[in-house]
């Protein structure tokens, strides 16, 4: 294949990449203010109702209520997007947080997605369904809709 050819894939493949529709940009947006809002209350329960409760405990995570949120100190400022589905935002030593957020499915929503630990030991982990051999019941005391960023290596 030539270089010329190689780059008119490239660019082909660039351009026909499907982007966000107008309402799904709209949905996010909002679904982000009320993000934002639940952020600068700490509202444990308000941002409950943002999270992703139901894929939580499908993983065999207990009930949100019986552990303790955990958020970086407050006011949070959403900074930057790092894609469709990851927003960073800042606290106020500077230190960067990401939130990831899960796509409207079938619900049609979007839906924040829930940590075990705001920064996990280590760095980024193999996640469980990838590990070989019988899995655990997932352990914790905390939940957070925060993640350091970037994560420890």
């Amino acid at each position: 294949m030539t270089t010329l050819k190689v780059l008119a894939f490239l660019l082909l493949a660039v351009t026909t990449t499907p982007s966000p529709t107008p309402a799904a940009t709209k949905s996010r947006n909002e679904f982000l203010a009320k993000v934002d809002t639940a952020f600068a209350s700490r509202d444990a329960k308000e941002l409950e109702s943002l999270a992703d409760v139901a894929s939580w405990r499908e993983e065999g995570y207990p009930e949100l209520s019986t552990l303790r949120m955990s958020l970086p100190p407050g006011p949070l400022t959403r900074y930057k997007n790092l894609s469709d589905a990851a927003v960073l935002y800042r606290d106020p030593s500077g230190h960067s947080w990401c939130l990831r957020l899960r796509p409207p499915g079938e619900s049609g929503v979007w839906k924040a997605v829930i940590r075990s630990t705001p920064c996990p030991r280590g760095g980024a982990q193999v996640a469980p369904q990838w590990k070989p051999g019988l899995r655990q019941t997932p352990t914790t005391s905390v939940w957070t809709l925060l993640e350091c960023w970037p994560l420890p290596v």
